[in-house]
């Protein structure tokens, strides 16, 4: 597993359009985007970025950590907070400081 703290955007970027999925509850997202947020903070050299996921349109979660799995990155507990959802998909999105 991928200690959070040294995850990067610049690890993300290439899993754009891949699968993560939940065992509980069981769901699946794809990751729409990732994208830095800013420069880093004084003394810290990752970037903010976040990750922007879809889903099912009918997918409904309450913001938490959830267990998230990526056949490349393995698995991660990942805050994710749903900002919307259309016809088209449910959207989330997880914030990395």
């Amino acid at each position: 597993m991928i200690a959070l703290d040294q995850l990067t955007c610049a690890q993300c970027e290439p899993l754009v359009g891949q699968p993560f999925t939940c065992s509980d509850p069981v769901f699946a997202i794809t990751l729409a985007e990732a994208v830095v947020l800013g420069a880093a903070r004084p003394g810290v050299e990752r970037q903010p970025f976040a990750l922007r996921f879809h889903g099912a349109p009918a997918l409904r979660l309450p913001q938490q950590v959830y267990r998230l799995e990526n056949a490349q990155l393995g698995p991660l507990d990942i805050f994710i907070v749903q900002t919307g959802a259309d016809t088209q998909a449910s959207h989330f999105e997880a914030i990395f400081n």
